[in-house]
């Protein structure tokens, strides 16, 4: 993720307005200019936010789209504290496997 980027992540620590002004600049930078693994990126990083605000809910489709794409940290899933609140739900294992998959993959080279 580019420097850039980190600054509305960092100012999102501090508040719900600041959160949701963070995902509309995420969301513009998964545009068409991005590749795939930059998106994967992004989508961590606003399921990471919403997360952090308890937005369970919002935050479960963007790891669905990460893991469905190109996210290979299963560091990130298994230990994010952030990520706690997703843990237990049924969708959560699915998008575990796939990540884990991608991640045997690549360690197996």
């Amino acid at each position: 993720t580019t420097p850039p980027l980190m600054l509305p992540y960092a100012r999102a620590a501090r508040g719900t307005a600041e959160t949701e002004a963070a995902l509309v600049i995420f969301e513009d930078a998964m545009g068409a200019h991005a590749s795939p693994k930059q998106r994967a990126q992004l989508r961590q990083l606003c399921c990471e936010l919403l997360c952090a605000r308890g937005a369970w809910e919002r935050a479960m489709p963007y790891l669905r789209e990460a893991a469905a794409s190109t996210l290979v940290d299963l560091e990130w899933i298994d230990w994010c504290p952030l990520l706690r609140g997703l843990r237990d739900r049924e969708d959560f294992a699915g998008c575990r496997a796939q990540v884990a998959a991608r991640s045997a993959e690549i360690w197996q080279l």
